[in-house]
């Protein structure tokens, strides 16, 4: 256990975790699971400019700008009843959420994107199956996508559900 600034970081090399807290509240935790490695946020308040999270990042050898980029990564669905925020935890690769109804999204950060999907439970269904955002880290630029649609006219049409892809990590 090391603390400096009010921060107590936590290092368990058997499970291969670090876990961050300040002021008692649990900030954050790394871990490594079949030679990925993740950083979980349990509070929307920024942790990456914790020198107790880069003494962590030091030992479990996670690149800074990754942990910043795990922390931004984020889905926005834009729809009629307002905006629907997807990140920390429940932005998982593989997962498909239904009834969404919306044309327009968002994608934030680099190590997810998403697919529109006219059909329920992520069908895929030729062009109404649309992919939002990018894997490139180099860019820091969001993802902003309208679902359209038709050759002489276009149209807005919505999606009924979205599926969340991880980018491969390289």
């Amino acid at each position: 256990m090391y603390t400096a600034a009010g921060h107590v970081l936590t290092i368990n090399g058997a499970n291969k975790t670090a876990s961050v807290r300040m002021d008692g509240l649990d900030l954050a935790v790394l871990t490594e699971e079949d030679g990925r490695r993740r950083l979980q946020p349990w509070l929307s308040r920024p942790v990456r400019s914790s020198p107790v999270l880069s003494g962590a990042v030091a030992v479990i050898g996670v690149p800074m700008t990754a942990i910043r980029s795990a922390i931004t990564d984020k889905v926005i669905v834009h729809g009629a009843n307002g905006d629907n925020e997807i990140g920390g935890s429940d932005l998982v690769g593989g997962k498909c959420i239904d009834h969404v109804d919306a044309s327009s999204f968002t994608v934030k950060g680099c190590n997810f994107k998403m697919v529109a999907h006219l059909l329920t439970e992520c069908g895929k269904y030729g062009k109404y199956s649309q992919e939002v955002g990018h894997c490139d880290c180099g860019s820091s630029a969001d993802s902003v996508h309208t679902l359209e649609s038709g050759y002489t006219e276009k149209f807005e049409w919505e999606a009924a559900s979205v599926e969340i892809l991880e980018c491969p990590k390289t």
